[in-house]
């Protein structure tokens, strides 16, 4: 099996440069990888787009407690056939003679970059979501039999990284595979009552010079650091973030140009959403020049008073980065750590090599990754 290919990515911006050496999911010989996957019971394949459709109509029809949101074909096309890191793809099951789709799982490329020895070098990777079998269906090894034959496509495609962030019910099942488990990413959050931003201007919330202007699309200035901190984190390109937080079908994201005394020092992306009946201001990603107390004050502070109306209760920071300065600069800059036993649904990461059951792919412990909401598909 070919390696995965890994580059340098000093003189590099662009997502589809890092990606020369990985062959299309439908290159590869779809039809032999469904006669290994074949059962008396079920026919597995990769979906065409024309059937991105039935995908959807089964996403609708599920029971709404077990669907966070209901993916659309349109959403299907985004992630798999309009993703800049790479084509990805959407595994279908059916009964056989070509019954409705009674199961689906959707893989999708993304790209990692890893610092070893000093180097940073850009990693081809996928994600797998969006997992659903109808309900007459569980407990009959259809999960099974899509993940396996998901996998198996990633081997041909010689990808050796590929993870998930699942809901709780799910993660038993990528464990029992044998999907490492590699953590759980902190959550932090700061109330938004207007007394406590009161309280907060005191300590030089809002008072850095910084200013946030609500922008429709990302460009170079605003990619300050390139997220250099922490060992393994996300690729940030503008042809990226524009894809991810700019061209969603569905969602509706606050993209942020972040300048402090008039010079770029960074982007941020919000989105209000209602989580355990709070409304809450989630901070889906936040890359500044400076990662201190007072420039995260600073920023969150004039994105704040310009979102006030919106009437959400908390303020939320997932992931960010590792290292210890820079959740201390978290905790003085106002925001509270919540312990994953408080937490409704911690955020857990489960991942490595498609082709070594157990094995990490030579990735270190999630305490070491720079993640954000940018990096997995919740938000």
């Amino acid at each position: 099996m070919p390696p995965t290919p890994v580059t340098d990515t000093a003189g590099h911006h662009s997502a589809h440069a890092q990606r020369s050496g990985v062959p299309a999911p439908r290159s590869l010989p779809l039809d032999d990888i469904a006669a290994r996957f074949r059962r008396n019971d079920l026919v597995v394949s990769v979906a065409d787009v024309r059937e991105y459709a039935e995908v959807e109509a089964l996403s609708r029809a599920a029971d709404p407690h077990e669907m966070f949101l209901p993916v659309t074909a349109d959403v299907l096309a985004w992630f798999a056939d309009q993703n800049p890191h790479g084509p990805g793809f959407v595994v279908i099951a059916r009964p056989p003679g070509g019954g409705a789709v009674v199961g689906y799982f959707l893989f999708y490329a993304t790209t990692l970059v890893q610092t070893v020895a000093g180097v940073d070098r850009t990693v081809p990777a996928y994600l797998y979501v969006n997992l659903y079998v109808s309900p007459e269906y569980r407990r009959k090894g259809v999960f099974a039999t899509m993940f396996a034959f998901g996998l198996e496509v990633l081997n041909l495609m010689g990808i050796r990284f590929a993870y998930t962030v699942p809901n709780p019910r799910s993660s038993p099942g990528f464990v029992k595979f044998g999907v490492p488990w590699l953590g759980t990413l902190p959550c932090w959050v700061a109330p938004a009552l207007a007394a406590w931003r009161s309280l907060a201007a005191l300590t030089s919330w809002g008072n850095a010079g910084v200013t946030a202007a609500r922008v429709s699309a990302f460009d170079e200035s605003m990619i300050v650091t390139r997220n250099r901190s922490g060992v393994v984190r996300g690729l940030r390109t503008p042809e990226v973030l524009n894809w991810r937080f700019a061209r969603r079908p569905g969602i509706e994201y606050g993209i942020w140009r972040i300048e402090r005394r008039g010079s770029a020092a960074g982007c941020v992306v919000t989105r209000v959403m209602t989580i355990q009946r709070r409304r809450v201001l989630a901070i889906c990603d936040l890359d500044l020049d400076r990662y201190d107390a007072a420039a995260i004050r600073g920023t969150l502070g004039a994105i704040c008073r310009q979102t006030a109306d919106q009437r959400y209760a908390l303020v939320m920071v997932q992931g960010g980065p590792p290292d210890p300065a820079s959740r201390r600069a978290l905790w003085r800059a106002g925001l509270i750590h919540v312990p994953d036993r408080l937490l409704p649904q911690p955020v857990a990461v489960l991942g490595g090599d498609p082709q070594q059951r157990g094995s990490t792919g030579g990735f270190p412990p999630l305490n070491q990754w720079a993640l954000t909401p940018c990096d997995w598909d919740v938000f």
